[in-house]
């Protein structure tokens, strides 16, 4: 009877061995898991913020072309707050927001490509807008926009 006893007791700590490892095992899952969906929710999160952004952005173009549109055009700097983003006519490297551009009146400069019938535009501008997002999103955009026989229009 004393020999099942000893071998009783050469097992005891297995047992644990083996319960410790497979806790650890699936600590690190659990661990694994939680970093991957942490990781997916940054991502998520950023496509919202440049999603706002390029809204907020193209809002500022529908502005521009409202301007365009007045008669006569209003070619002052457009320098809005759209949603908590800052929004002006302007490229990234400039710092502060500009006057919309105006190409003039005539036939559309080369690389211009705007048909327009005739061919004559009565006036052309180049808005640049750029909007700026809280968290560091960043949305550019340029068009051209046109005057056409009192008719405003877009490229």
């Amino acid at each position: 009877m004393e020999q099942p006893k000893s071998h009783r007791r050469r097992e005891s700590g297995v047992a644990l061995l083996i319960t410790v490892v497979l806790i650890l095992l699936v600590g690190l899952l659990v661990l694994t898991s939680l970093r991957h969906s942490g990781d997916e929710s940054v991502a998520g999160a950023r496509g919202r913020s440049a999603s706002r952004v390029l809204h907020a952005a193209d809002g500022g173009m529908q502005m521009a072309l409202n301007h365009v549109t007045q008669t006569p055009p209003d070619a002052d700097p457009i320098d809005i707050t759209i949603a908590g983003m800052s929004v002006q006519s302007r490229t990234r490297a400039q710092g502060a927001a500009q006057n919309l551009t105006s190409l003039g009146a005539g036939l559309p400069p080369a690389g211009y490509g705007i048909s327009t019938g005739s061919g004559y535009v009565s006036e052309l501008f180049v808005a640049n807008i750029t909007s700026l997002g809280p968290t560091g999103s960043t949305a550019e955009l340029q068009s051209k926009l046109y005057r056409f026989d009192g008719t405003p229009g877009g490229y």
